[in-house]
């Protein structure tokens, strides 16, 4: 189709092809675009350099693994840190990629949600969010989740909302790399907290990326 509008019904993710360096390039713009900054620094540059590759689908994500740990492309992400360390800013500023958009939640108010809404709630955060086609998701047809901050939501007197969802998404086969989590919990913590089957399973099915101790706020 010569200098006409593409048809969005046979446009497809694949349709885009960003390298990780473009996608490096973005993602500083959008950065310094956000009220207050956001610095890609000699702290967090690493884990950037990470996420650009995991986003762009690049197989070298696989060889960044630190010492101990087993990246894969088709896992999600476990984004860990101090208060403050920038993930939440970091996972809003990829939200939007050409391998997998998706929404950003938090896990507080998400308990808040249950007590609204029960478990119908629940059904609808364990598996990825079928959307309309558009360009600003690239043609995507299902959303991922981050969910942000697990650990701050008040404990549920009738269920650990976040340890059913985990379970959930783990159960119904949704893709790992539909689901991504950060916050700022130690794995001993996510056990105590959630219990030895989420803590295995978020083994399983996560990535780790680390951000090194900088108080951004």
């Amino acid at each position: 189709m010569d200098n006409q509008e593409k048809d969005p019904q046979k446009i497809t993710s694949t349709s885009f092809s960003w390298k990780p360096w473009e996608l490096f390039d973005h993602i500083q713009s959008r950065a310094s675009m956000l009220p207050g900054g956001f610095e890609v620094d000699q702290w967090n540059r690493q884990a950037v350099k990470a996420l650009c590759h995991y986003f762009t689908g690049c197989t070298s994500f696989e060889k960044m693994s630190p010492p101990g740990q087993s990246w894969k492309l088709h896992k999600g992400l476990l984004i860990t840190g101090n208060t403050g360390a920038g993930k939440t800013t970091l996972m809003q500023l990829f939200k939007r990629n050409t391998r997998q958009c998706y929404q950003v939640v938090n896990c507080r108010q998400l308990n808040v949600l249950f007590a609204i809404q029960g478990y119908e709630m629940l059904g609808r955060y364990s598996v990825p969010i079928r959307i309309p086609l558009a360009e600003e998701t690239f043609y995507q047809q299902e959303l991922g989740t981050c969910f942000d901050d697990l650990g701050v939501e008040n404990d549920n007197v009738r269920i650990n909302v976040m340890a059913e969802i985990i379970l959930n998404r783990y159960e119904n086969s949704t893709p790992w790399h539909y689901t991504y989590i950060t916050t700022s919990l130690t794995a001993g913590q996510i056990k105590q907290r959630y219990g030895s089957r989420v803590q295995s399973k978020v083994r399983e099915m996560f990535n780790m990326i680390v951000l090194p101790e900088k108080d951004r706020r």
